[in-house]
């Protein structure tokens, strides 16, 4: 049964009586009803919305908050009942109530419409809200002369502001928060006490006479202006083509002017980012539309609470330089988001470049000395504010694929994410991968992501996991006994896991790299039949010892084979091949036969010392490992078609092989190869890619264009999956891995499924790359599908 909290037990607000909200006589039949609300209910003005509609229905009863729900009863009229159901049904975003319980209650006294305060109840059952984008209220307070908070950069309200990066232990209470060093001045606490008011309980509530204040600080760290002179000075030392230090919600942005080439080649030598895309902020969605082709689903995306950046087509008569995403067909764009930025970019009018405020495989800066020791030599000045972050939170980054969102990073507006387990599960901690890390954890029967924390080689990158591995358990008040990490010993997270646990009372338990990528999937669509998971990324260790990363797994109650794969291939070299694709196209050349010390060997562009080198290895074995990966063989047909020298991110040539593909959709037809093949005797699936090698290497030597080469690429591959599929009885595909931010080749892999007659799933809530590891490591540990 599920636990309530009668309004006796609750202590009430000082919430005024409005006549209307008393119980008028009614000739109809009366009913009540007690309504329990999940999803992204709380922190989001959900309360205050629900007594507004009550009180406006002449309906009584009452609003709690409880235990990461929000109970309702109410009690009324039917007609009036069927009104106010249909209105939480249309409740205003970020709002969003995923499952409504209702439940008869018998009838009470007559009694107006109230607002309970929150009940104190165990963290581990509470939900926590995202930082939120302005709201369009708060907007056009902001930018009207007669209002109180005009022009102020720290207008919220109940809809919107930090929330996740601000929090210092829950319930989500002002003095929870940071803000707790700003109190009220007599008008907001007015606003705060009034359930009429949309400031009511908002936890971020502030005004200039009572709240958080900008400064201005020069190169050297000196403060010289303060309020909206410090916000001019900013305005100032943009339209001059400077580097300014912007704090923002979650953490530091490096901004300057996109339109100056210049400017962007300077940012890029201090950041030492020579070639990785830069996120372009625009004023308004006007002007974004100008760079990159904006439908119905980016607009509602691009202005939705989250406000994450978006990866939009370029224009072919894109006003801005190529160079902000050399060799890509997308931009990366966003909107203001927070009330300084919408002030920032009303002043300018030109779009800037919004990059993380760090350095060089560094964290994001957050912290304001953090932000004016480290980045002093690169910010020419520094916009900085005294409400502190707590949390520091990255932008988040999507794409569109078949008119949805699709995460690529999980930050600012949706983290953390909480997903809903199969069962309840013991307390685990799932501490991610080398990579793109997050972490995880299971709390009852919910699934908490943290945010992107990053690659972890950087020393203060390591420190920050640690932290959040310390500071996300400890939130919820959840213990968690055992560690879930991934198989692989080098990895930080795996090693760091099994040294901290010598001392701390906990258990380390290992997770198979893909079985982690496909658990956090299953756990997302809440799958349940019996399915075959397709994992396609760059590099697994494998349980036999090999790098794994072309995989077709079988899941059926939690339980996982492996049934199938790509052809493994040598590397020489082992990881160097992943920031030097060449030594990847060296390994298919080599499984084809081909002699390593003829023309398409020579033609990747390496000097004959290291040429014969690389070619012992390959002869001999030394120095190689072995691979199934798919990411690996992207990169190999990259650097045969052209990209022939070392990356500067990862997945760079595969990316710019995806960009070069998709200027020729005509051509998506796939080489007619057959290279699938099922053993009799054991079941394994063999996806033999030399076929369609063959087929590229012809087409290229018979002069065929690159872009055409590479959309064939792509339809074969996805060919070759489907062939695979083919194979197996099982009715549910899953595609995961980072390989499928790819859409060309997700687009295509899920047509020819689809075709089949299958159902195909692939995620949306979480990446489809290692930022999902954290997620599947907690689920399978804590043994969420049972045993």
């Amino acid at each position: 049964m599920l636990r309530g909290h009668h309004p006796s037990r609750c202590r009430s607000s000082d919430a005024p009586v409005h006549r209307d909200s008393l119980i008028r006589p009614m000739h109809e039949r009366v009913r009540r009803l007690r309504l329990i609300c999940r999803g992204h209910v709380q922190g989001v003005g959900l309360r205050p919305y629900v007594y507004r509609r009550a009180t406006e229905l002449a309906l009584g009863g009452w609003v709690v908050n409880s235990a990461g729900e929000v109970r309702i009863e109410v009690q009324g009229s039917v007609s009036a009942m069927a009104a106010f159901l249909r209105d939480l049904r249309r409740i205003p975003p970020p709002a969003r109530i995923d499952v409504m319980i209702r439940q008869a209650r018998p009838l009470e006294a007559a009694a107006p419409f109230r607002i309970h305060s929150s009940a104190a109840d165990d963290p581990a059952g509470m939900v926590i809200a995202p930082d939120l984008a302005t709201c369009p209220a708060c907007r056009a307070e902001l930018f009207d002369p007669t209002a109180r908070r005009y022009r102020y950069p720290f207008t919220t309200c109940s809809q919107c502001g930090p929330r996740w990066s601000i929090l210092r232990r829950l319930p989500f209470d002002r003095d929870h928060t940071v803000m707790a060093g700003f109190p009220l001045c007599a008008q907001c606490r007015a606003e705060y006490e009034n359930p009429a008011d949309r400031r009511f309980h908002a936890q971020t509530l502030a005004c200039p006479a009572c709240g958080p204040a900008l400064t201005w600080h020069q190169s050297d760290g000196a403060i010289s202006a303060r309020g909206g002179d410090a916000l001019d000075l900013a305005v100032a030392a943009l339209r001059q083509g400077q580097i300014v230090a912007v704090k923002g919600i979650g953490g530091f942005h490096l901004l300057t002017d996109a339109r100056d080439e210049a400017a962007v080649a300077r940012l890029r030598v201090l950041k030492a980012r020579p070639t990785k895309p830069l996120a372009v902020l625009f004023p308004d969605l006007d002007q974004a539309g100008r760079s990159g082709h904006i439908g119905a689903t980016e607009a509602a995306i691009l202005t939705s609470a989250a406000a994450p950046i978006v990866l939009l087509a370029r224009r072919e008569d894109d006003p801005l330089g190529r160079a902000l995403a050399p060799g890509l067909d997308h931009l990366g764009a966003l909107l203001p988001y927070s009330p300084l930025h919408h002030l920032l970019m009303a002043a300018l009018g030109f779009p800037v470049v919004a990059t993380s405020a760090n350095r060089k495989g560094a964290p994001l800066c957050f912290e304001n000395g953090e932000a004016l020791r480290e980045l002093s030599g690169l910010a020419d000045g520094f916009l900085l504010h005294d409400r502190a972050i707590l949390r520091p939170v990255e932008d988040s980054v999507v794409q569109v694929f078949a008119h949805e969102a699709l995460r690529l990073r999980l930050g600012r507006g949706d983290v953390p994410v909480t997903l809903t387990l199969p069962r309840a599960a013991r307390p685990v901690l799932g501490v991610g991968g080398q990579w793109k890390n997050t972490v995880a954890l299971t709390v009852k029967d919910r699934l908490v992501i943290g945010g992107y924390r990053g690659d972890l080689d950087h020393p203060q990158a390591q420190a920050a996991w640690a932290q959040e591995c310390a500071t996300l358990p400890a939130l919820f008040g959840a213990l968690p006994r055992t560690w879930a990490c991934d198989a692989h010993p080098d990895y930080v997270p795996t090693r760091e896991a099994s040294r901290l646990a010598m001392g701390g009372g906990f258990g380390v338990s290992s997770v198979q790299h893909h079985h982690a990528h496909l658990a956090a999937a299953i756990v997302e669509g809440r799958c349940t039949e019996p399915l075959l998971g397709v994992v396609w990324d760059g590099t697994g260790l494998g349980s036999d010892g090999t790098i794994w990363g072309g995989e077709l797994l079988a899941w059926e109650a939690g339980q996982v084979r492996r049934i199938g794969a790509l052809l493994p291939f040598a590397l020489p070299g082992g990881d160097a091949a992943v920031r030097d694709p060449r030594r990847s196209a060296l390994g298919v050349l080599a499984a084809l036969g081909e002699p390593l010390d003829g023309p398409l060997a020579r033609s990747l562009g390496y000097d004959a010392q290291s040429l014969h080198v690389l070619t012992r290895m390959l002869e001999t074995g030394a120095g190689c490992v072995t691979t199934t990966s798919a990411g690996r063989l992207f990169d190999a047909v990259a650097a045969l078609l052209g990209h022939r020298a070392p990356v500067s991110y990862e997945g760079e040539a595969a990316m710019t092989l995806e960009a070069l593909a998709r200027r020729h959709p005509e051509m998506l037809n796939p080489y007619l190869v057959s290279g699938v093949t099922t053993d009799n005797t054991s079941g394994w699936i063999r996806m033999d890619w030399r076929g369609v090698l063959v087929a590229v290497l012809a087409e290229q030597q018979a002069g065929r264009p690159a872009g055409h080469i590479a959309a064939r690429w792509h339809a074969t591959l996805a060919a070759l999956l489907a062939q695979a599929v083919a194979e197996r009885r099982e009715r549910a595909v899953v595609l995961t891995g980072g390989c499928f931010q790819n859409t060309l080749l997700l687009g295509q892999a899920v047509q020819l499924l689809r075709a089949q007659g299958r159902g195909v799933f692939w995620p949306r809530r979480l990446p489809v790359n290692d930022g999902s590891l954290a997620a599947g490591q907690a689920a399978v540990v804590a043994g969420v599908w049972g045993g």
